[in-house]
């Protein structure tokens, strides 16, 4: 997802026209309305998933490893079932990439 550029906070202390009891620190940094961040955050378990169904790993520790490169905590993604539903997705990934 491609965010919108950044608007700059409010001057220091400005509340905020649409969260009215809302004050910005004085700081003056990169600000997103939280209709579009809160929305751009993926859980630890949607980005796993989404990572085994691209076909990309073979193994769960090697997806665990490219959960944790891009910040991601890979200690959330253990448990036999889930391992075995990460397993199949992937193996699932694979055949289609091969038809």
């Amino acid at each position: 997802m491609i965010l919108p550029e950044p608007r700059l906070a409010p001057a220091p202390f400005e509340a905020c026209r649409s969260y009215p009891k809302l004050v910005i620190p004085a700081a003056r940094v990169p600000f997103y309305p939280p209709s579009i961040w809160v929305g751009a955050m993926k859980t630890t378990l949607e980005r796993a998933f989404e990572l085994a169904r691209s076909g990309r790993f073979e193994k769960v520790r090697d997806l665990q490893r490219a959960l944790s490169a891009e910040g991601f905590t890979a200690q959330q993604v253990s448990g036999p079932t889930l391992f075995d539903q990460l397993r199949k997705l992937m193996k699932e990934a694979k055949v289609r990439e091969v038809e």
